[in-house]
């Protein structure tokens, strides 16, 4: 995976591309202020049916820890500010307050990636 600044519109200017290659990981490291359930939201261009990637907390693997998830068309690669979708992890995770790390590995299919957010659940 590569970051790249071709893209004025994108969040911060920058995006994630070259990511397909299934089992390639990436990890972020995050902080949270206080313990409770959070939901995932990525903002994300996505080419091909059938893209899908798990996503894992902390390392842990269980039903609050990760998940495969799947990502519908969003009409192109990302090129056009209309490619890019936002889309809700459906699942909310709990999270304790203080540091955590978040890794999303390829299953199938490409993804460009604009932004990560975690909302409070509640």
């Amino acid at each position: 995976a590569r970051v790249y600044t071709t893209r004025p519109f994108l969040s911060g200017g920058a995006g994630l591309t070259e990511w397909g290659v299934p089992g390639h990981s990436l990890e972020w490291r995050f902080r949270v202020p206080r313990a409770g359930q959070y939901l995932l939201i990525l903002k994300a261009a996505v080419r091909e049916e059938g893209t899908r990637r798990l996503i894992a907390y902390d390392g842990e693997h269980g039903p609050e820890a990760w998940r495969p998830v799947a990502f519908a068309p969003t009409g192109g690669v990302g090129s056009d500010p209309q490619h890019w979708q936002l889309f809700r992890v459906p699942d909310p995770v709990k999270l304790a307050g203080g540091e955590h790390t978040l890794s999303l590995t390829a299953l199938s299919g490409p993804m460009n990636l604009d932004l990560l957010a975690l909302m409070p659940a509640e």
